[in-house]
């Protein structure tokens, strides 16, 4: 393995030291040390970055004390499996921001994952965005990188295993984190080697757009982000092949894609004045999310439409199912069923170190209200 050139000269021991523990941690979190695999000598990390022998038995001390790794007299140091480990009857639950726990679906989703537990006599933690320990110094880093992504360790998060629940941490940086400790995550794609629950948006889209399309709309306008998101490009990829039902010479023209910069009831809105200045505009909306439909409903209302009779409206999760006085048309997730299957997951993944658990895949569900009839004729 290269030396790593930072520390091979270091400016003083300090540095030297935060930069030796990050690249033993890096190793440990990133899989290049894996389970039960024997670490090199202590002489032989020490030729490798420079170093003296006691400096590395330091830090190796340190990692075993946190149970990271174990050692055995005469045979060396080795990597520590779930077995090795002591249990915290903790699990953690990991979401991006705070204000994730104000909306419905995801709180059904703790909620649920949090009843589980408790039957299971095992408590929950809860950790929020910059609240989760990254790679290099686990005891003093807060930051999280751009994507999402964090590299903890089981001691540095208190917990024997982790459900994730936002779509903000990468595939890559979730499977790195399974090569330390059980994870589960909910995903809008499978996840490779990590045992997982897909949400899949895709095929809640295409039914959406399938509906609209049956009930015999041309002009479909959906609210989602870009492809840059997820949840955006499952959407749009679901929406698209639906189109494939539809005649190729109209497809083109069916789907109006808007994106909003963010989940908010003024975003809808705003979103809602812009496609109802185009011309021809949509005879039919998909939202992805509750609180911008209910902003494009009030400003339907302000333009003098209705709902179904001007535009048909679709929106995403259950708030509006029963909205007065025309219930929305929603796709739906079973996120209490959701919640309790990742709890029940992660159990399984503690219980049973090394088994791999095949993605299970989760269908919303088109509730079908008052909000969507066939477009009126021209």
């Amino acid at each position: 393995m290269a030396r790593a050139a930072a520390i091979s000269q270091p400016r003083n021991r300090r540095s030297a030291s935060s930069g030796i523990d990050k690249i033993l941690r890096e190793r440990l979190a990133g899989g290049v040390w894996r389970p039960n695999d024997r670490l090199p000598t202590e002489k032989e990390l020490a030729a490798e970055l420079n170093v003296c022998p006691a400096t590395v038995q330091r830090h190796l001390r340190e990692l075993q004390n946190e149970g990271l790794i174990w050692g055995r007299r005469g045979k060396g140091r080795f990597v520590s499996g779930p077995r090795q480990r002591p249990r915290t009857g903790n699990l953690g639950v990991v979401l991006f921001d705070s204000r994730h726990m104000a909306n419905p679906a995801m709180s059904s989703i703790v909620a649920s994952v949090g009843e589980v537990a408790a039957e299971a006599n095992r408590s929950l933690r809860i950790f929020i965005g910059n609240d989760l320990p990254t790679g290099g110094d686990s005891r003093t880093s807060n930051s999280v990188p751009d994507d999402g992504g964090f590299l903890g360790t089981p001691a540095s998060l208190g917990v024997d295993g982790l459900i994730i629940l936002t779509q903000r941490i990468s595939p890559e940086i979730i499977r790195q984190l399974a090569g330390t400790m059980p994870v589960v995550c909910a995903h809008l794609v499978a996840v490779p080697n990590v045992s997982c629950i897909v949400l899949d948006a895709a095929a809640g889209a295409f039914d959406a757009t399938r509906h609209l399309l049956e009930l015999g709309h041309e002009r479909i306008a959906l609210i989602t982000k870009d492809d840059s998101d997820a949840f955006g490009r499952a959407m749009r990829e679901g929406a698209r092949l639906a189109m494939g039902t539809a005649q190729a010479t109209r497809a083109e023209n069916l789907l109006q894609t808007y994106a909003p910069t963010e989940y908010t009831k003024a975003e809808g809105h705003r979103l809602a004045k812009e496609l109802l200045s185009h011309s021809p505009r949509p005879t039919s909306v998909i939202c992805c999310d509750h609180e911008m439909a209910a902003g494009m409903l009030d400003a339907f209302e302000e333009a003098g439409l209705t709902v179904p009779e001007d535009l048909s409206m679709i929106s995403w999760n259950d708030v509006l199912v029963n909205r007065s006085p025309v219930s929305i048309t929603s796709v739906v997730f079973d996120r209490a069923g959701a919640g309790a299957r990742l709890c029940r997951r992660l159990l399984d993944c503690i219980d049973e170190p090394g088994h791999q658990f095949a993605p299970e895949y989760l269908r919303p569900q088109l509730v079908v209200g008052q909000s969507t009839t066939p477009p009126r004729a021209a």
